[in-house]
C-alpha cells in the first residue's frame, strides 16, 4: 500500500472516529493532546549541531545551528513543556556548531529497538576522541547531538532507509552512553527535496527541507528525550491511534504535520 493511500485511510479513520462521539457541542472528539509521561525533559538543553567535512550546506547550517536557542522560534515552541503542574520546564539552553574535519561514511545503521548501530558506535568514538564535546551530567544528559548527514550518505534505522520513497528525512533517538547515562541525539538526512503534489506550490530548497526536519527533531528531543516517556500522545488510547498513523508519530512536532499533504513529504523513522 502506498504511503499516500495509508495517510488518506488513516485520516479518514480519524475523522470517522471524531464524528462518532456523542461528546462536545457538535458531536466530535476533542483534538488530541500530547501529555507528559513522567520520564523527564531537558530543562537546560545544549544543542550541539554537527556537520561533516565537505558538506556544502555547512556554512548555512552553522548559522542555523548557532542561533537556535537565541531565536524567537525557540522561545515560542518550548513554552509550556513542564514536568507536571509546578514542575521544572524546558529551559533557554544553548546551541553550538561543530564542523568535523572528517567526511561522513557512505552508510550507517541505527536502531530504536536495541539492535546493533554503527551510528552509535561512531558517536561514541567521536566523543571519546574529543571530536565532539562530552555530554553533560545526568541520567539523561541535557546535551543533544544533532548530526547532519550529506546527500552522499544513507542511514538505515531498523530496516528503513533515509531519503528513500518510503523513508525519512530525520529522527531522534537515545544513546546508552554508559551504564548510568543516556544521551539524546538527532539524525538529519539531507534529502533531495520532493516535488509538491500540486503545481502551484513551490519546491523547497535542500536547506529549507533540512532545517525543517532539524527543527522538528530538536523540539521532540528536548520534550521527549527518551521516547515515549516525555511529551507524547498516549499510545494506549484508541482515540489517538488514527492521529498517530496520519502524522507518522505521536510527539509534539508531529502535531504540526501537514495532514492534507500540501507538500510532498517522506514518512519519518520510528522516533
Amino acid at each position: 500500500m502506498g504511503i499516500r493511500l495509508q495517510r488518506l485511510l488513516a485520516l479518514a479513520w480519524a475523522l470517522v472516529a471524531c464524528g462518532s462521539s456523542g461528546g462536545g457541542s457538535r458531536g466530535y472528539l476533542a483534538l488530541p493532546q500530547v501529555a507528559y509521561q513522567g520520564g523527564g525533559l531537558l530543562t537546560a538543553p545544549k544543542i550541539v549541531n554537527v556537520t561533516f567535512s565537505g558538506d556544502p550546506l555547512a556554512p548555512e547550517l552553522q548559522t542555523f545551528g548557532e542561533s537556535i536557542t537565541a531565536s524567537a522560534w525557540w522561545n515560542a515552541i518550548r513554552t509550556g513543556y513542564c514536568e507536571g503542574s509546578g514542575g521544572v520546564c524546558v529551559g533557554d539552553g544553548s546551541s553550538s556548531m561543530v564542523e568535523l574535519r572528517t567526511a561522513a561514511e557512505v552508510t550507517y545503521t541505527d536502531s530504536a529497538e536495541g539492535g546493533p548501530s554503527t551510528f552509535q558506535q561512531w558517536l561514541a568514538s567521536a566523543v571519546s576522541s574529543g571530536q565532539l564535546p562530552s555530554p553533560g551530567p545526568g541520567a539523561i544528559s541535557n546535551t543533544v547531538y544533532v548530526v547532519y548527514l550529506p546527500v552522499t550518505t544513507t542511514i538505515t534505522i531498523d530496516g528503513v532507509a533515509s531519503c528513500s520513497a518510503e523513508g525519512f528525512g530525520g529522527y531522534h533517538n537515545i544513546w546508552q552512553a554508559s551504564s548510568s547515562q543516556k544521551v539524546p541525539y538527532g539524525v538529519i538526512a539531507e534529502c533531495a527535496p520532493l516535488t509538491p503534489p500540486f503545481p502551484n506550490i513551490a519546491t523547497n530548497t535542500l536547506l529549507q527541507d533540512t532545517t525543517i526536519d532539524a527543527s522538528h527533531e530538536i523540539l521532540e528531543a528536548v520534550t521527549d528525550p527518551n521516547p515515549p516517556t516525555g511529551y507524547a500522545l498516549d499510545g494506549t488510547n484508541p482515540d489517538n491511534w488514527g492521529w498517530i498513523d496520519v502524522t507518522g508519530g505521536g510527539e509534539a512536532a508531529d502535531m504540526c504535520v501537514d495532514h492534507r499533504s500540501a507538500r510532498q513529504s517522506r514518512r519519518r523513522a520510528p522516533r
